[in-house]
């Protein structure tokens, strides 16, 4: 066995003492399948930002990070000086999960064929009623040592003092939250050739997204930046409603190395083509992060804007 796993918990004293969303681990040591059931907080203060009648992708997305987390540290064990991160993940969704049925996921490791070493590779999927939900292909690595406080990892990165104005912060409407808290990001700048970009803002301290025990942060702070920074491009320059729900239907991120939490971060991207079809459009967003003039990863994320009449219907469906 290796190091007992973090469970990354980074809790507000005043509103939740536990961020784990997922319950006892269980191992097929035969099939080498790590199999865990997704906890559906519904007071959570960040997953449940707002009345939802379904589970959230992003809680999906972070049930899959803890039980890989518990997974990594049984199979590698990392030095003193060292952390695992998740460094690249690609996620398909295929249906919605209902907040009071049981999910479960599971995790099979990608054995490194070059090397007899075990890898941090896994491919997996999440699962209600038999049903798959979504799948997901995802990998780790080891930092190769934690930064000095302050330390400088690239020109201009570090972060300076304090939080940014509020004034430089998006209405919570435009990235579908209603506490100021978790908006992470800050408005949008434009930039040559119709693209725009947009500073990544700090969450407070005790929020799940601080990552404060670790020196990086986590792969949910990032998924979750780029999808404020996704809507916040739709309804600022695609033209779409702010009545309109998004459906999520993949997202991938991939990481030259980890995310430092001094290092002052920001997204990239360029408008993308989006195709309208009654009531519904698809569009795909590409983005790269940068700390300071250095591109640390890049990755896209794929939805539908749709009517709610039209997502009334498609959820009365699937509910049948």
């Amino acid at each position: 066995m290796g190091k007992t796993a973090p469970l990354w918990k980074n809790s507000s004293p005043n509103e939740r003492s536990d961020n784990t969303v997922i319950g006892p681990v269980s191992y097929d040591r035969s099939r080498g399948i790590a199999c865990a059931p997704l906890l559906v907080p519904k007071d959570h203060p960040y997953f449940f930002d707002h009345p939802l009648d379904h589970v959230p992708g992003i809680l999906l997305l972070e049930g899959v990070f803890q039980l890989f987390a518990q997974t990594a540290y049984d199979r590698v064990n990392p030095s003193g000086d060292q952390e695992i991160y998740i460094k690249k993940v690609d996620i398909s969704f295929q249906r919605w999960c209902e907040q009071d049925v049981p999910i479960q996921i599971e995790l099979i490791p990608k054995e490194n064929a070059s090397s007899s070493s075990y890898s941090l590779a896994f491919e997996g999927r999440i699962f209600q009623k038999k049903k798959t939900a979504c799948r997901i292909d995802l990998e780790g690595g080891l930092t190769a040592s934690k930064p000095a406080p302050g330390g400088v990892s690239s020109p201009g990165s570090l972060e300076p003092p304090g939080q940014p104005r509020q004034e430089l912060r998006p209405e919570g409407k435009f990235v579908h939250k209603l506490r100021p808290e978790n908006v992470v990001i800050a408005n949008l700048r434009k930039e040559p050739e119709e693209g725009c970009t947009c500073d990544l803002l700090k969450p407070p301290e005790g929020h799940i997204l601080s990552g404060k025990e670790r020196s990086c942060y986590s792969m949910l702070y990032l998924l979750e930046t780029i999808r404020q920074f996704s809507l916040l491009t739709a309804h600022t320059y695609g033209g779409i409603s702010l009545d309109a729900s998004f459906i999520l239907l993949s997202f991938r991120f991939s990481l030259r190395r980890p995310v430092f939490r001094h290092e002052t971060l920001r997204l990239n991207s360029r408008r993308q083509p989006a195709f309208g079809f009654g009531g519904v459009v698809m569009g795909t967003i590409e983005v790269i992060l940068y700390a300071g003039d250095e591109p640390l990863g890049e990755g896209s994320i794929k939805s539908l804007a749709v009517h709610k009449e039209i997502y009334k219907i498609q959820r009365w469906k699937k509910k049948k």
